[in-house]
C-alpha cells in the first residue's frame, strides 16, 4: 500500500532483448525491416496511450492559441530521457520525441484544423524518429551506440528546428505573440519527495510506468529494469510502477502504481491482513 501526503539502469543487453522479442513475434520470423516496424508500432502505441492518459506531464499541451491575448503558445521542450524509459535505454530518444510530436499533432489538429503549414515539417520529424529507430535496431553491438544516439538526437533536433520556424512564421503572419518555452538544461527535473518504507529495510523497487508498459508489451523480463527506492528525500515526477518485496508474514510481494505531481511525502507499507 502506498500513502501520500501533500507538501541508468536498463542495460544495452536488455535493449537488444526488447528488439529481439519484437522481431520474433510472428512465429519466430521477420521480414527485412520488420523489426523496425514492430518497434515503431510499439512506440506509437505507447505514445498514443500517454498523450491521452497523462496530459499533465508527458502528454501535456504543446500548442494552443489564446484569441483574447492574441498569442500562440508553443512548447517543444524535451523531457529528460530518464523520465521516459531510462537514460541508458537507446529507445528513450525516439520514444521521448514521439510523445512530444504526437502531443503537438493532437494540439495542432484541435487548434488550427484548417491550416496545413505544420503538416510537412511534422511529418519530417516523424521520419527522423523512424530513421532513428531503424539505426538503433540494426546495431550489432554497443560499440557504435554512442555515435548512433548522437546522430539520432541531432537529426530529430534538426527537423524540430524546421518545425519551430514554421510555427514562428505562422504566429508572425497572424501578428500574434509567440510564447515559446526555452529548452531546459541541466539535471532531470523532479519534485522533492520524502520517502518512508515501513517496515524499515524492506526492499521497494520502481521504474517509470511507461518503461513497465514497454516491458509488458514487448514480452521482456522486468528483472534488470528496477531501481531501488531509498528512504529520505528523492526527486520524482510523473507516473511509476513499484514492487514492494514484503515478507510472507506481511502478505508477501505487492505491485502497483503511484504518481508524483507535487512536492510531498510517500509511504510504502504492507496492506493489512484480512
Amino acid at each position: 500500500m502506498v500513502n501520500f501526503s501533500r507538501s541508468r539502469r536498463i542495460s544495452w543487453a536488455f535493449s537488444l532483448a526488447t528488439i529481439f522479442c519484437l522481431m520474433c513475434r510472428a512465429n519466430g520470423q521477420s521480414s527485412p525491416g520488420a523489426n523496425t516496424e514492430e518497434t515503431m508500432s510499439l512506440l506509437r502505441k505507447l505514445a498514443d496511450e500517454e498523450i491521452v492518459s497523462d496530459d499533465r506531464f508527458l502528454g501535456k499541451t504543446r500548442f494552443a492559441i489564446d484569441s483574447k491575448a492574441n498569442s500562440v503558445l508553443y512548447d517543444m521542450t524535451p523531457v529528460p530521457l530518464g523520465l521516459v524509459f531510462s537514460d541508458s535505454d537507446p529507445l528513450s530518444i525516439p520514444m521521448e520525441a514521439m510523445i512530444r510530436t504526437e502531443a503537438l499533432k493532437r494540439d495542432l489538429q484541435k487548434s488550427v484544423p484548417t491550416e496545413n503549414f505544420w503538416i510537412i515539417p511534422l511529418a519530417n520529424v516523424q521520419g527522423s524518429i523512424k530513421k532513428c529507430v531503424d539505426l538503433l535496431v540494426h546495431l550489432k553491438g554497443n560499440s557504435a551506440l554512442q555515435k548512433k544516439e548522437a546522430d539520432c538526437s541531432a537529426d530529430i533536433a534538426e527537423q524540430i528546428n524546421h518545425l519551430d520556424l514554421a510555427i514562428q512564421t505562422f504566429a508572425k503572419d497572424r501578428k500574434s505573440t509567440l510564447i515559446q518555452r526555452p529548452v531546459e538544461r541541466g539535471p532531470a527535473v523532479g519534485y522533492k519527495v520524502r520517502v518512508s518504507i515501513e517496515p524499515p529495510r524492506a526492499r521497494v523497487k520502481f521504474m517509470t510506468l511507461l518503461e513497465y508498459k514497454k516491458c509488458i508489451n514487448s514480452h521482456t523480463p522486468l528483472t534488470d529494469q528496477w531501481n531501488d527506492m531509498v528512504e529520505g528525500d528523492v526527486k520524482l515526477i510523473g507516473r511509476y510502477h513499484y514492487l514492494a518485496e514484503w515478507p510472507t508474514e506481511l502478505n508477501g510481494p505487492e505491485e502497483g502504481n503511484f504518481e508524483i505531481r507535487e512536492p510531498g511525502a510517500i509511504t510504502f507499507r504492507p496492506n493489512a491482513k484480512h
